[in-house]
């Protein structure tokens, strides 16, 4: 199951990279991957969901609930 957020304020693909590994570095995220191109962020895994917007705030960006 994925848990989908949108992830608002990239500008390139450098900026989706530094996301999803922020996102990836969370502990109890399986898998995560981020997409410039639809501000789509899928998480799988057992997590905080907090713990994943701080780190994403943390870049710069805002992640919001779909």
């Amino acid at each position: 199951h994925y848990y989908i957020y949108k992830v608002r304020g990239m500008h390139c693909n450098h900026c989706a990279s530094n996301a999803q590994k922020a996102i990836a570095s969370v502990e109890g995220v399986a898998e995560a991957s981020v997409s410039l191109e639809t501000e789509e962020a899928r998480i799988q895994g057992t997590f905080d969901e907090e713990e994943v917007r701080r780190a994403v705030e943390a870049l710069g960006f805002k992640l919001e609930n779909v």
